[in-house]
């Protein structure tokens, strides 16, 4: 469904633009995470989510505000 609203669809751009990363950055880990639970290696896979939620963390304080400076969220009416 697409918005017939221009100002609705950038900011749809903007907000997916946004979520990308986090996207990538959450699914290579659980694959990497399957390949070891795969291979019985249980440490690595036991301590991947603080691992994921320390880059996710990471993310939202070093390289996201540089990436979009641009963008000021708005509630939508």
């Amino acid at each position: 469904m697409i918005p017939s609203d221009p100002e609705k669809m950038q900011l749809a751009i903007e907000l997916t633009r946004l979520i990308f990363p986090f996207i990538l950055l959450y699914i290579l880990p659980l694959s990497y995470l399957q390949r070891l639970i795969h291979y019985i290696h249980f440490f690595i896979p036991a301590s991947a989510p603080s691992a994921l939620s320390f880059s996710e963390i990471f993310y939202m304080f070093a390289p996201a505000p540089m990436l979009v400076p641009a963008i000021k969220l708005r509630v939508l009416p």
